[in-house]
């Protein structure tokens, strides 16, 4: 049976970047699932983990960017992104909230069962936006939330490169990238 691998086209290299960046945001959440017992080397390799997040910060700003025009429109583009990441964190957010209940990380970090806000910023993806709900309850679901504001604001600042390109300024000077 023949491996069947995807062709990126342009950017298979991005997205082996991205894979590498992912790679080390796993590993410095693992807590170097076992590198940092090498010695310097092995911390070193660790820590370029923190340089993953905004690697891969970057790289998925680039795709999800270029996703946006094959979408067919706002509605199924805002979609096809929630549905990436809602089903998922929802499930561990109820895991967390009514399974393990008192012992989240919200209670281990103020001493206190987890507010009916935290959960409704939780579920809303304004989590980030408010710093003692930013990470309470995974312990590292801040990015989510971000990640969630640039899906909303992707289309406007696409809308703003083809607004600048109508006045005759080239998208790129307007937005950073070209458009379709």
């Amino acid at each position: 049976m023949a491996l069947k691998v995807k062709d990126y086209a342009d950017t298979t290299f991005i997205t082996g970047m991205r894979a590498y960046a992912a790679l080390g945001v796993v590993l410095i959440h693992a807590g170097g699932g076992g590198l940092r017992h090498l010695g310097s080397l092995g911390n070193a390799l660790v820590d370029l983990g923190a340089a993953g997040v905004c690697a891969f910060f970057v790289i998925s700003g680039f795709s999800v960017a270029s996703s946006y025009p094959k979408a067919g429109g706002f509605g199924r583009y805002l979609f096809l992104r929630f549905m990436r990441l809602a089903p998922l964190y929802y499930f561990w957010l109820l895991t967390c909230f009514l399974i393990l209940g008192r012992d989240n990380y919200w209670t281990s970090l103020y001493g206190m069962p987890p507010l009916a806000i935290d959960a409704l910023l939780h579920l809303s993806f304004l989590h980030a936006f408010f710093v003692p709900a930013a990470n309470s309850v995974l312990g590292v679901e801040w990015s989510l939330s971000v990640e969630m504001f640039w899906y909303l604001l992707l289309p406007a600042l696409i809308g703003l490169g083809r607004y600048g390109r109508g006045l005759g300024l080239p998208a790129q000077l307007v937005i950073g990238f070209p458009l379709a």
